[in-house]
C-alpha cells in the first residue's frame, strides 16, 4: 500500500505527478491533477506543493473552488436583492381607490347642476364621500338631539338596491352596477347633508323647514337623475328615473325634519 502510495504521488522537483510520469500527464511544474486539472487544499499549501484557495467539494477529477452565489446588479454596481428597480409602488389612497380629483368632480357637480359631466366621472364607483356624507348627517342629527345613524345606513341600503334593481330593469341599451348606484345617490344626498347641518341651529318642523326641506329633495333628485341618465343613455325616460329617487329623498328629508 505505501509503494502504492508513493508511485501515485510522487514529487518531482517540487511538482506533483501522477502515474509515475504516463504519457497522459498534461501538468508541469506546479500542477498537478487529471488532464490538467489541478488539485487543490484548503490548507496552506495544496497536494505536491500546489497551494490552493477554499475547497468547494471533492469530485473524481480533484478538489474544486466554491461556486459562487449569483447576486442580482441594479444596473449602477450594487446590488438590489432581486427587486426590480423599476416597479413604482402605487399610493396608498390609489390602492384604496381613493381619488380627491374624482371626489372634488362629484361634489362640485351637485352643487352645481349646470355643470357638465365626464365620462370618467361616470364610470367612478367612488364611496369614500358617500360614507362620509353619511357620517357627517348623522353626526348633525345627533347635536341636533336625533340620534338616526340605523335609519341613515338602513333606509340608505334598502333604497341604493332598490333603485339599483329599477334602473337595470328600466334599461335597455346600457346596465350599471350596484357600487355606482351607491355612489350617484350617496353623492348626491348633499343639500340633505347641509339641510341636516340646519337642524343644529333652529327647528325645521315649521312652513318654512319644510320648504327647505322640499328644496333639498328636489335639488338631490335633480342631480342623481342628471347622473344615471347620463351614464345609461335614457334621456327621454328621465321622468321615469326620477320618480323612484324622489321617493327615496323624501325618506332621508323626513329624518331630517322630525
Amino acid at each position: 500500500m505505501s509503494d502504492l502510495r508513493s508511485e501515485i504521488f510522487s514529487d518531482s522537483g517540487g511538482g506533483s505527478s501522477y502515474g509515475g510520469g504516463s504519457d497522459w500527464y498534461a501538468g508541469a511544474g506546479n500542477s498537478g491533477g487529471f488532464g490538467g486539472e489541478s488539485f487543490q487544499s484548503s490548507y496552506g499549501e495544496g497536494i505536491g506543493g500546489v497551494t490552493g484557495g477554499p475547497v468547494g467539494g471533492y469530485t473524481s477529477y480533484g478538489f474544486e473552488r466554491p461556486v459562487e452565489e449569483p447576486t442580482f446588479s441594479d444596473g449602477i454596481g450594487g446590488a438590489n436583492n432581486g427587486y426590480d428597480d423599476d416597479y413604482v409602488e402605487p399610493p396608498l389612497l390609489e390602492e384604496l381607490g381613493i381619488n380627491f380629483g374624482h371626489i372634488y368632480s362629484k361634489t362640485s357637480s351637485v352643487i352645481i347642476p349646470t355643470k357638465s359631466i365626464d365620462q370618467e366621472i361616470l364610470d367612478d364607483s367612488d364611496l369614500a364621500g358617500p360614507i362620509v356624507f353619511a357620517l357627517v348627517q348623522g353626526v348633525c342629527l345627533m347635536f341636533s338631539g336625533k340620534l338616526h345613524y340605523g335609519y341613515i345606513f338602513g333606509f340608505g341600503t334598502v333604497g341604493c338596491f332598490s333603485v339599483y334593481m329599477i334602473l337595470n330593469l328600466m334599461s335597455q341599451q346600457r346596465a350599471i352596477d350596484s357600487w355606482r348606484t351607491v355612489s350617484v345617490l350617496g353623492y348626491s344626498i348633499l343639500p340633505i347633508v347641509v339641510l341636516s347641518a340646519l337642524t343644529i341651529l333652529f327647528s325645521l318642523r315649521g312652513p318654512f323647514g319644510l320648504l327647505l326641506a322640499f328644496i333639498a329633495i328636489l335639488w338631490c333628485t335633480q342631480t342623481a337623475t342628471r347622473f344615471f341618465e347620463a351614464a345609461l343613455g335614457m334621456r327621454p325616460q328621465r321622468y321615469l328615473i326620477a320618480y323612484p329617487i324622489f321617493l327615496f329623498y323624501s325618506i332621508f328629508g323626513l329624518i331630517t325634519v322630525y
